[in-house]
Parts: structure tokens; C-alpha cells; sequence
């Protein structure tokens, strides 16, 4: 048995199975983990990943149901209450695929940075970047569109000083306010730091990202 599910991007499949035998009568004939293993087997190789949805709150409900009242089995058979995930591609090759990975290129300075949030998959979508391609594909200014790194503005493979420059002409502005005498109006590819995202504002925190990309080339 596999979901989809609704609503993710890119595409989350979840995975639980269990093996029955008989033909008017089915019974279940292997643990729940046995047989999900089995499928999984099928589904994750070196081209694809997958993870586990931890525990399922309903799942291990009905299981404390169960007349045996052993909450790791399931009539019977061992089930921990989780489902597999089907991580699918890994496009950056770092082990985890792409519908359980927040960061597809490797962009963010690491899933360990300060605040979680540097150019992860949600934000590169915010900006309107390229969540799969984590730099420019050549050096001359730009010529691309969409552009692949964040900070990037003039998609030259440099995070540099054409880069600020092109960021203080937005330093400042508001959505759906004027922007200060000499500031180009506010745009979303120039805030790089989101967590201000209802305010849509390019202030210091966005400056503060900037700094941390700051003499970074690539690739």
C-alpha cells in the first residue's frame, strides 16, 4: 500500500505493506515490518533514498486497542507504528532524496546553520531560485534566468561587491510601500532572509545573509 501525499512538493510517497496468504480467506502470514521491508527493498537503492515518517499517533492507537495489548505489535505481528518514506532522486548526493531533503543543492551553508533557514528548499522557492542548482552555470553576468544561488544576484559564479551594490538599491523598501527617495521597489529575489516574509521588508537580516555568502565563489 502506498499514499501520496496531498499537497508536497516534491512529491512524498508513504509506504506501509503486510503479506496475507489464502484465497477465499486471507491471513496475515509475515510481520508488518517484514513485509515493509520487503517493499522498500524494492524502492530504495542507490538512486533514491528513504526515511520514516516516525511514529503515526492513530497508528499506535489502534495498536494499544489490540486485545494482545503489546503497543509494538499488531494482531500479533510486530509493527513499530511508522510508514517508510519514499525520498525518491538525491540530487545532491548527500544520501537523503529529495522529497526528504529541505535543502536539494547543498546551498544553505549546511543543515546546521545558525538559523535553519539559509536558501533551504522553501526559501529558493520564496525567492524564485533554482532549489535543484546550487550555482550559476557560467560566469558571465546575467545571462540566466532563473538564477541558481541566492545572493548571487548577477548569476557570475561570485558573491562580491557587483552583488552588494545590487543589493543596496533595494536596502530599505517595503511591499506595498513606497521605497526611500533612490530605492528600486521591493522584490522577493533580494529577500534572502524570510522569516520577515508577511512583512516582505529588505532590512539587515537580508543584509545579515548576504554578509555570511560574502566572498563565497562557486562552483
Amino acid at each position: 500500500r502506498l499514499w501520496r501525499v496531498p499537497g508536497s512538493n516534491p512529491p512524498v510517497t508513504l509506504g506501509a505493506a503486510h503479506h496475507e496468504e489464502g484465497l477465499f480467506t486471507h491471513t496475515i502470514d509475515m510481520a508488518w515490518e517484514d513485509a515493509e521491508a520487503f517493499v522498500a527493498g524494492q524502492l530504495c537503492d542507490s538512486g533514491s533514498s528513504c526515511g520514516s515518517t516516525g511514529d503515526l499517533t492513530q497508528q499506535l492507537n489502534i495498536q494499544n486497542l489490540d486485545p494482545d495489548g503489546d503497543p509494538g505489535t499488531w494482531r500479533g505481528w510486530s509493527n513499530d507504528g511508522s510508514a517508510t518514506v519514499f525520498c525518491g532522486a538525491d540530487s545532491d548526493g548527500d544520501g537523503l532524496g529529495n522529497a526528504c531533503d529541505p535543502d536539494d543543492d547543498n546551498d544553505s551553508q549546511g543543515l546546521g546553520d545558525p538559523f535553519g533557514l539559509f536558501l533551504r528548499d522553501d526559501v529558493e522557492l520564496f525567492l524564485g531560485t533554482l532549489p535543484l542548482v546550487a550555482c550559476a552555470a557560467t560566469s558571465t553576468i546575467d545571462d540566466e534566468d532563473p538564477d541558481a544561488l541566492g545572493p548571487d544576484w548577477d548569476d557570475d559564479q561570485d558573491v562580491d561587491g557587483s552583488d552588494l551594490f545590487l543589493f543596496a538599491q533595494r536596502f530599505g523598501t517595503d511591499f506595498g510601500v513606497p521605497p526611500p527617495v533612490g530605492k528600486l521597489p521591493y522584490l522577493e529575489r533580494f529577500d534572502i532572509y524570510p522569516t520577515d516574509a508577511s512583512l516582505h521588508k529588505i532590512d539587515g537580516s537580508d543584509l545579515f545573509v548576504l554578509a555570511s555568502y560574502f566572498g563565497d565563489s562557486c562552483p
